[in-house]
């Protein structure tokens, strides 16, 4: 079995990233209201946080038990909700205090099954009247914040054909003014948007045929948003079907969020397992990046009366990440290049796609920065110039200030977290850090 490092979070496919800039500091509270935060690039708009940690590191403000999983919170106005998951029985909705830690309320449903790595994989969607949730077995819910209650309800795999992947469906939800959006990936649609309040199917697009050939496991991939051509559009990607260079490749692909019609499609993507293929649009232009040897693309996105053209700017085996997305800042790409056939570490990419450095491999590291971390599978942020970074196998906390010169790390914490497999998003709002491990989650002040 491929090793399934692969499982998690199953965080989803691709990553949209836009240059992003802090924004000015006020007296509001700042959400991370989804996957991958408010503008779904792994960015917080936040300033004011500590540039170095004292000795014991940043303040743990508290800790609450959970249930094995890979899902990461969702924080608005004050709330933190985290999908849990209690043994092979049930999902559960919880909900905390972000100040204190206090569980507040809690939804449960069946939720019968297993899969590999168990446990929960995904992160709540929240707005304003709303919390949606999707499950590994297809349940997808939509819950009223004030009552608690079911709005509304479908299952993905059921209603749109299609089927659970072998570690489970990891459909993060994403947030669109009145709409959320996942990709079923069943013979029915392959991505779908519901209107929010009532759960009416407000359009779906077709699915490719290698998301249901023999021999594909699925992709472990979220839907995400972008601006290409100046025309906002849901960036996929699906997997290899099958083993082998001779399997059918999947591909990368647009829909319009206005009516999910397939607005280009690139094929060629050698990805058995999508897991995360992190995207971002720089000038038109997508870079997608897988493990198991996929390595990354930089696409050219035109637009040119009303079609769209696609062109290979670049491919490269020497980057790849198994399941973080990338970070985009001031002009370079950061990277967990981690997977089955690599261990690089944290790689930094010049948007030409050249490697600058990386913190575990001798031919771009000096010997005065040898032992470097190689951060294994562990999950990146990006908030007021910092890179905040889990190392998925020691649990360590690191505070990096991205330099296209070479890895700066400015502070560490130890081992804040502990076991196997830390994979999960983290999550930032109002200067607290949401981590978690496959039993804990912890609330840190990282403030200045």
């Amino acid at each position: 079995m491929k090793n399934i490092f692969v499982m998690l979070l199953a965080l989803a496919l691709s990553t949209v990233f836009t240059l992003a800039h802090a924004a000015e500091s006020t007296s509001v509270i700042k959400d991370w209201p989804q996957f991958l935060g408010p503008d779904r690039n792994g960015t917080s708009p936040e300033t004011g946080l500590a540039r170095s940690w004292p000795p014991g590191g940043p303040k743990v403000l508290w800790t609450v038990s959970l249930g094995q999983g890979f899902g990461g919170a969702a924080v608005r106005a004050g709330r933190v909700y985290v999908l849990d998951r209690e043994g092979a029985t049930q999902d559960i909705l919880r909900c905390f205090d972000l100040e204190q830690g206090k569980e507040l309320w809690r939804f449960a449903y069946d939720a019968p099954g297993k899969v590999d790595f168990g446990g929960s994989r995904t992160v709540p969607a929240v707005d304003d009247r709303f919390v949606f949730i999707s499950g590994p077995f297809g349940q997808f819910h939509c819950l009223d914040l004030k009552t608690q209650t079911v709005v509304w309800k479908t299952n993905l795999v059921k209603e749109f054909d299609g089927k659970i992947p072998m570690w489970g469906l990891s459909q993060n939800p994403l947030l669109m003014e009145n709409l959320v959006i996942v990709a079923p990936q069943g013979r029915k649609a392959g991505i779908v948007a519901f209107d929010k309040a009532t759960g009416r199917l407000v359009w779906k697009s077709p699915f490719f045929e290698e998301m249901m050939a023999p021999g594909w496991s699925g992709s472990y991939a979220s839907p995400m948003p972008v601006i290409l051509g100046g025309v906002q559009q849901i960036l996929f990607a699906t997997s290899q079907s099958g083993d082998g260079k001779n399997a059918p490749p999947g591909r990368v692909f647009g829909v319009s969020a206005q009516d999910g019609s397939v607005l280009w499609s690139h094929e060629g993507w050698r990805c058995p397992l999508t897991i995360v293929s992190p995207m971002s649009p720089v000038q038109d232009h997508v870079f997608l990046t897988g493990a198991y040897d996929a390595g990354s693309w930089m696409l050219k996105i035109e637009k040119s009366g009303s079609k769209f053209t696609v062109a290979e700017v670049f491919k490269t085996l020497e980057c790849g990440s198994i399941m973080q997305q990338p970070i985009l800042y001031n002009g370079h790409l950061y990277v967990i290049s981690n997977g089955q056939e690599r261990r690089e570490g944290l790689m930094c990419l010049s948007i030409d796609g050249k490697v600058l450095w990386h913190t575990t491999n001798s031919k771009f590291v000096s010997k005065a920065a040898a032992g470097l971390p190689n951060f294994d599978a562990g999950n990146l942020l990006l908030a007021d110039g910092l890179l905040f970074i889990l190392d998925g196998k020691t649990g360590d906390l690191r505070l990096v200030g991205p330099n296209p010169q070479g890895y700066k790390e400015l502070a560490v914490l130890p081992a804040v977290l502990s076991g196997k497999q830390i994979w999960a998003p983290m999550a930032l709002a109002d200067g607290r850090l949401i981590i978690r491990d496959q039993t804990q989650m912890k609330c840190l002040d990282v403030r200045r």
